[in-house]
């Protein structure tokens, strides 16, 4: 696999496996067997995904069959809007506890809001400060390797680079080219040489709109007729998925593409033999403006989000 250099000092893998909403131990396992044989190196999860103990069980199992250790495999977790503030640095010790750890590698404050506090109400500015602070201190405990953020814009960020000691090494944000004009600006500032910011990719193939009772959203993006005939004209004949991964990569994103498909994890897993040309980026990047068309955002909006 491939790896980024974070401002941490610290290496990640540019490709994961995400876990979100996969929770049957079965099939959590076959993924996660899937994924590590196919070069897999990097393992997302949250609190609120409700499979910590699962994976922690899973991977008890799974590393000693492969003559593999904790340090050979990169684990991500992420703090729920629930449990901001004071609340974190409990919430990282039982995150530890689950995943069967000592130290988790990378530890993201999953939402810039709390639950219970309106958008708007500025508590939640003083409420990610506090998460920051326990997630700080629990880098100069070593239980966490690298700190970040999930969902957050500039605002976010700026408001908690002027407030921190650390910078986050981290922002993983839903990113694709349906999206790509809205996220454009994001991605320049984490990318700016004095922050260096890894942004990592959410949502790189499409799903669901959230906000929609259509369920033809589903794989709006992966159908898209630009992205098929893309496909279908790629001398390296790579399929959509691949592709879309690709550009996300392309543009200096991580991804971190889930399924519980054990032949769409092997191939998710080919995307660093070929690269696309500057033209294919392009046509990507203005896939919405071409057809005249907004952004789509499949997942939760946090501009609203003080």
């Amino acid at each position: 696999m491939n790896f980024v250099l974070l401002n941490s000092g610290h290496v990640m893998p540019k490709l994961g496996l995400g876990t979100y909403r996969v929770k049957a131990y079965d099939i959590l396992k076959n993924v996660v067997e899937a994924a590590l044989l196919s070069g897999y190196r990097l393992f997302d999860t949250a609190e609120s995904y409700g499979n910590e103990q699962t994976l922690g069980k899973i991977f008890e199992e799974i590393l000693p069959k492969y003559n593999l250790k904790r340090s050979d495999i990169f684990l991500t977790s992420k703090l729920a809007p629930q449990s901001q503030g004071p609340n974190a640095y409990q919430s990282v010790l039982n995150s530890c506890k689950n995943l069967k750890t000592d130290y988790i590698d990378l530890y993201l404050i999953h939402w810039p809001g709390t639950s219970k506090l309106k958008p708007d109400d500025h508590k939640n500015k003083e409420s990610r400060i506090a998460s920051w602070s326990c997630l700080e201190q629990m880098v100069k405990e070593g239980r966490l390797k690298n700190i970040g953020v999930s969902n957050f814009n500039i605002n976010h960020l700026e408001n908690l680079v002027t407030n921190c000691t650390i910078k986050p090494a981290v922002n993983q944000v839903e990113f694709h080219p349906y999206i790509y004009q809205t996220q454009k600006k994001l991605l320049a500032y984490c990318q700016s040489p004095n922050l260096n910011i890894q942004l990592q990719s959410y949502s790189s193939l499409g799903g669901q709109n959230i906000d929609s009772k259509e369920t033809t959203v589903q794989n709006q993006l992966l159908n898209d007729s630009t992205l098929l005939s893309l496909a279908k004209n790629n001398h390296f004949a790579k399929n959509p998925a691949q592709i879309l991964l690709k550009w996300s990569i392309q543009h200096g994103s991580c991804v971190i593409p889930k399924s519980i498909h054990q032949s769409r994890v092997e191939s998710n897993a080919k995307i660093f033999d070929f690269e696309l040309t500057s033209q294919e980026i392009a046509i990507l990047d203005d896939i919405r403006i071409r057809e005249n068309k907004k952004d789509v955002r499949f997942c939760w909006d946090p501009s609203e989000v003080v």
